[in-house]
């Protein structure tokens, strides 16, 4: 597994641009921003195959990507909420309270619809295989919740829950504070308050940790897009940037070493890690245009990237699990693909919804 690594790392390297001197300008570009998420999707796919799949006796090979993934843990949802803050506050600096007004529908109900679709694709996966003899047993309290993303029906579920409520956050906060200026501070400072709420919420509640220990990083990215003017000459000199950055690191390994101690220091370190990559991105400029798919098409092969593992684990190829891990990729681009088609085509079906609706009442 350490070669798919190895992979990775050179589709990130190729092609590629360093700037030693002077900032790379489209650090935070949409592109950039795509094939950073585009890495860590992949990274995700190693990562849950490994959890569910991993045979009990590593090879070294296996066992070095294992302390890779163990190095990483959370990081890698990081620069995605980061991402996400960001984009949320760029969009309302640009288009103002018309896109906060467009935000439950546009992002909240989108999210999750798109998310319900997914559930119910593995709920019919369930039903096929247990009509075929597999055991397979159904909670219809476990089932009722997957659709509001509290459990899961085989998919991933927390991710769309923590996303959904820190969208819905970043609506109310701009919502309340709708003028320019200093309100958007103040939607900031409530977008982050109600973040930290939910994460002791979440903590309280006895939620496993990988619920909440990366979600500061989404009011970071709020924060970072409200500072950016200011931050963005500031690292143009290399005697503050270099500093910076080394300082970054050396707090992230520190943090990530003692992260297993306390929930504060693993929030602190997934922060760091998500203006680490900020700060890597500022002088290289990654361009490989297979990442940038990856990135672009995100939802779909995150939400679909264990069905074909789910189903492959039934056939005899799942006892190589190099054979199984490699066609549960390819089949989930085909997968995704597919998912795609079925999204636009509901999206289309409910946008034409309320004009047939007020034809019928005329």
């Amino acid at each position: 597994m350490i070669l798919y690594i190895f992979a990775i790392t050179l589709l990130l390297l190729v092609p590629s641009r360093l700037f030693i001197r002077r900032q790379n300008e489209d650090y935070i570009s949409k592109d950039t921003c795509n094939v950073v998420k585009g890495v860590f999707i992949l990274l995700i796919f190693a990562s849950h195959f490994f959890n569910s799949y991993s045979p009990s006796v590593l090879s070294p090979m296996d066992q070095a990507y294992t302390d890779v993934r163990i190095f990483l843990g959370q990081c890698v949802v990081s620069a995605f909420l980061f991402y996400s803050g960001y984009g949320i506050v760029e969009s309302v600096k640009k288009r103002g309270f018309a896109y906060t007004k467009a935000l439950p529908r546009k992002r909240i109900l989108k999210t999750l619809l798109i998310y319900d679709l997914s559930v119910l694709i593995f709920i019919a996966k369930d039903i096929i295989i247990r009509a075929l003899g597999y055991d397979v047993k159904f909670d219809r309290q476990v089932l009722a919740k997957s659709f509001i993303a509290l459990t899961s029906a085989g998919n991933d579920n927390w991710y769309i829950f923590v996303i959904v409520c820190l969208y819905t956050f970043s609506w109310l906060a701009f919502r309340a504070f709708r003028e320019d200026g200093r309100d958007r501070y103040r939607a900031a400072a409530v977008i982050t308050a109600l973040t930290l709420a939910l994460v002791f919420s979440l903590k309280d509640s006895g939620c496993n940790r990988y619920w909440y220990n990366s979600m500061l990083c989404y009011p970071a990215g709020c924060w970072f897009s409200l500072f950016e003017k200011d931050i963005k000459p500031l690292m143009k000199k290399n005697y503050l940037y270099y500093p910076l950055l080394a300082g970054v690191v050396f707090a992230f390994v520190f943090f990530q070493k003692h992260w297993e101690e306390r929930t504060l220091y693993y929030c602190l370190a997934t922060l760091l890690f998500a203006v680490l990559v900020l700060l890597v991105t500022m002088k290289f400029s990654p361009k490989n245009p297979f990442l940038r798919y990856c990135g672009v098409h995100l939802n779909s092969l995150f939400l679909m990237h264990k069905l074909p593992m789910s189903l492959l684990a039934l056939t005899p190829i799942s006892r190589n699990h190099y054979l199984h891990f490699a066609l549960s990729v390819i089949l989930t681009f085909v997968i995704a693909f597919l998912f795609e088609k079925l999204t636009a085509l509901v999206g289309k079906a409910f946008s034409a919804l309320p004009k047939k609706l007020k034809a019928g009442g005329e």
